[in-house]
């Protein structure tokens, strides 16, 4: 004690008469500040119950705080119903199926309707539909322009890529899902070098196929924020998880009175080059094979089956199936219409045309089209293989794709289809349960009016639309 009192008093020897003064003031200062603050409670928080009337279907005692609430209070929690349970030690390694969307009725701005016929009976009614959706002029007037006005728009941010339009029957012919489902699709080819130079370098995966498909939406981004500012094309929607990164946007008419146009833009897409191939490689071999699958896209579009990200087949697999199908689903006596992808490509390109077994009309064609997927063909264990042309089980090389059901966790293995140009690329990995589960109900669908005494084109036509909202889905 002695030695402290010797310190302080040494401490404060120097200092003048004035600056003890500043230092009393300020350590009084302090004690009155500290004076004037609230207290919060020490100890354990009390709680009280506050009971409310015990009436049936009342809510539970409700607790509140004997504190002071603070100033800033924290953001609100969701009920205990919504969080998230714990997962199992055990269970963690386990892929957890996401939850399904269920689609409902939505108001449309360009409703679309039923088609009409004039033509009496289902062969002259497929005949009549089959003169509205066959390639014309025009519509190859229509999907040239936009391609040449995409190029003249990014030739200064792209001068060494090349624009190809591609079209699979007449753009210009309203069907159900236009905008979803788009008819066009225009391609921006870039070589990869080039295309990576878009890329930044901290950005660049490892991997080669995602740095191509990271080049891809880059380069995708870029002509798309160039064709908007343009103020001609309109931004509809982008599809950048699926294997080929696309966005689809909405281009003007080059004909006075004509609808605006949708079309898909990607960059070095693969896929409509590959159905064109194969749509002109069908048609020289055998016209009906390609009436059929116009019939079969234009059937499965309108009923909802098309739209690939909810999971459904893209255009070019409906391509895929009706080509398998041709060459593989009719009886021994008919033959095959189609022979094997290789043997059908050098057919086509010698202008040979398929013996021609089967008298059937197109109509009739795609009664047995639905029949041969709705009954005869195993979706678990077969593979639809245009390339070898016969039905087998999928190839070692072809990866499965396997389908969990979101509630019971209960896994299955889904369709396969091999790209014939790609033998290694299975394209039913966009299946989900509940696309499986439309799929069957559309081909049980045709299975119906199909044994109707008068099957009318207009109701298998008919646009499908989800269910309305019920009052558990508000």
């Amino acid at each position: 004690m002695a030695i402290a009192a010797i310190a302080a008093i040494l401490s404060f020897a120097p200092l003048e008469l004035s600056h003890l003064i500043c230092l009393v003031v300020g350590a009084a200062s302090y004690l009155l500040v500290q004076l004037l603050q609230p207290r919060m409670p020490s100890g354990p928080m009390k709680i009280k119950v506050v009971q409310p009337p015990s009436t049936p279907g009342s809510p539970s005692p409700r607790y509140e705080s004997t504190r002071s609430r603070p100033l800033f209070p924290r953001p609100s929690m969701p009920p205990r119903s919504c969080q998230a349970q714990k997962t199992p030690a055990t269970a963690r390694s386990l892929p957890v199926a996401p939850t399904a969307k269920v689609e409902v009725r939505k108001p449309s701005v360009m409703p679309v309707s039923a088609p009409v016929f004039q033509a009496q009976g289902w062969e002259a009614e497929v005949r009549e539909l089959l003169l509205r959706i066959s390639p014309c002029a025009d519509g190859d007037a229509a999907v040239a322009a936009i391609a040449q006005a995409v190029r003249q728009s990014i030739q200064d941010i792209l001068p060494d890529a090349a624009v190809a339009g591609f079209a699979v029957g007449n753009p210009l012919s309203g069907t159900a899902f236009g905008v979803a489902v788009p008819e066009v699709d225009i391609v921006i080819n870039v070589a990869w070098q080039a295309a990576l130079k878009q890329l930044q370098e901290s950005h660049h995966p490892e991997d080669p196929e995602a740095r191509k498909q990271q080049a891809q939406k880059s380069i995708v981004r870029m002509v798309t924020d160039r064709l908007t500012k343009s103020g001609t094309y309109k931004f509809r929607r982008s599809a950048f998880r699926g294997l080929e990164p696309k966005v689809t946007m909405v281009a003007p008419s080059h004909m006075p009175g004509a609808p605006a146009m949708p079309f898909n833009l990607s960059v070095n897409s693969s896929s409509p080059l590959r159905c064109s191939t194969l749509l002109h490689a069908c048609g020289q071999l055998d016209v009906r094979a390609r009436d059929l699958i116009l019939l079969v896209r234009r059937w499965a579009k309108d009923r909802g089956l098309s739209h690939a990200a909810r999971g459904h087949f893209s255009p070019y697999v409906w391509t895929l199936l009706t080509v398998y199908f041709l060459q593989v689903g009719l009886n021994e006596e008919e033959g095959p219409l189609l022979p094997p992808l290789a043997t059908a490509l050098a057919m086509a390109t010698a202008g040979q045309v398929q013996e021609k077994k089967s008298p059937k009309q197109v109509g009739e064609l795609f009664w047995d089209f639905a029949r041969f997927y709705a009954k005869h063909f195993d979706w678990r264990h077969e593979a639809v293989s245009v390339r070898l042309g016969r039905r087998a089980p999928p190839e070692a090389s072809l990866p499965l794709h396997i389908v969990v059901h979101p509630e019971s966790n209960v896994k299955q293995v889904g369709p396969s289809i091999e790209d014939p140009f790609e033998s290694t690329s299975n394209l039913g990995v966009c299946c989900t349960v509940a696309s499986l589960g439309r799929l069957h109900e559309e081909l049980q669908r045709v299975m119906k009016v199909s044994d109707s005494e008068e099957p009318k084109l207009s109701e298998l036509l008919e646009p499908w639309a989800p269910a309305d909202k019920t009052e558990d889905q508000e």
